[in-house]
């Protein structure tokens, strides 16, 4: 119950519902200020209470970001080691893709000068046989030639023989005719005597 100041004497209800006559104004007010100090301990106790659970609860708020913190500088590197790991695996293939590239141009340039002097030789072996063919046309055509002279000329002989034994076969046969013709007329002539 709140203390009051009141003018004349002064009947306080002190503790337990005792009234307390003719006490001075100065002596209640001092137990008044008692219990208010001790109301204000209280007070200060339970803000002091309220404090320290506060500081907990930071504390504890403190300890679950400082985890997860934690947790999450884990988890980064954890991500950086992939990352790390997959730049590193990036860049080996980079180097092998490179590689193979750079011995696939040099085996391309190999094969195309392979191919360029492989396409000179074949031009070169098809000009010469080119000209041999031509020659060897031009010979034939020129042996060719000569055989057909050489057999119209044989014809010839042949053909001028042929007429010089025709006309001796003849010539042959009229002289056998003649002859027969004269045996035939002595025998008449024989038999004509003879008889």
């Amino acid at each position: 119950m709140p203390w009051r100041r009141v003018s004349g004497p002064v009947i306080v209800r002190c503790r337990r519902g005792v009234n307390v006559g003719n006490l001075s104004a100065e002596r209640c007010s001092s137990r008044g200020r008692g219990e208010e100090r001790d109301r204000k301990k209280i007070m200060e106790a339970d803000v002091i209470a309220d404090l320290q659970r506060k500081l907990k609860e930071t504390e504890q708020e403190r300890l679950k970001a400082a985890q997860y913190g934690l947790q999450l500088v884990e988890s980064q590197n954890e991500l950086q080691n992939q990352l790390d790991k997959c730049r590193n695996e990036m860049t080996a293939l980079a180097e092998s893709y490179e590689q193979e590239k750079y011995t696939l141009q040099r085996e391309v340039e190999l094969k195309s000068r392979m191919l360029e002097s492989l396409s000179s030789e074949c031009e070169a072996i098809k000009q010469q046989q080119k000209m041999h063919l031509e020659k060897l046309e031009e010979t034939l055509s020129r042996s060719h030639g000569q055989e057909v002279n050489e057999l119209k000329k044989k014809l010839e002989t042949l053909k001028a023989e042929l007429d010089e034994a025709r006309l001796s076969e003849k010539q042959l046969k009229h002289k056998v005719d003649h002859q027969q013709e004269l045996l035939s007329s002595k025998s008449k002539e024989m038999q004509i005597m003879c008889t």
